[in-house]
């Protein structure tokens, strides 16, 4: 390999995936990924570390996973470092390197997963969403909604179940279904 993984530029959607495998405790493939640049003279590498349909030259970067992968509830930190076998301060550092931290991943993941629990129909309890984002209870979900959306997660659900009812029903997208993925750190010495 010519380039260094740091400045490969598909390292950063590849150390999402691989932190989202690290948080969820589970080996997860994308169905698809997408970058915004354009195609690579040598697609290689990618085809390699991807192993699944990729697309270049599109509108963002991101990953198409299945819902049973989205679903998954996530690990704690401790996991995390097992699973990378490294120390916490090591990661801190890679981390800090990117300008971000564990529990920031972490937050953003549960919000954006969040967002689509509580969008769903109400066939999941709160109880139940609080434990697929890996809260040890209720409270802490009304807690991280307060501070995400401005409001409990009842409130968030009905005024999204009030807009829905009001919008005709469409078969969901690719683009409903892909994670909206922003690269944000390279944990790559």
């Amino acid at each position: 390999m010519s380039k260094s993984c740091s400045t490969w530029p598909g390292s950063g959607m590849l150390t999402v995936l691989t932190h989202c495998s690290w948080i969820t405790g589970r080996d997860l493939h994308a169905l698809g990924v997408e970058f915004v640049y354009p195609d690579p003279p040598d697609p290689g590498l990618h085809c390699e570390a991807f192993q699944c349909p990729l697309r270049f030259g599109q509108g963002a970067n991101r990953a198409l996973l299945s819902t049973a992968d989205l679903a998954l509830p996530l690990s704690g930190r401790n996991a995390t470092l097992a699973t990378l076998h490294i120390s916490s301060r090591t990661l801190q550092r890679r981390l800090e390197d990117e300008g971000t931290s564990f529990q920031q991943l972490r937050d953003d993941t549960r919000r954006e997963l969040a967002q689509r629990y509580l969008r769903e129909p109400v066939s999941s309890s709160l109880s139940r969403v609080a434990e697929l984002l890996g809260f040890e209870d209720q409270s802490n979900l009304f807690r991280a909604c307060k501070r995400w959306f401005g409001e409990s997660p009842g409130q968030y659900r009905a005024r999204f179940g009030a807009r829905q009812l009001a919008m005709p029903a469409a078969p969901p997208t690719q683009d409903a279904m892909s994670s909206r993925i922003a690269p944000k750190a390279s944990l790559n010495p």
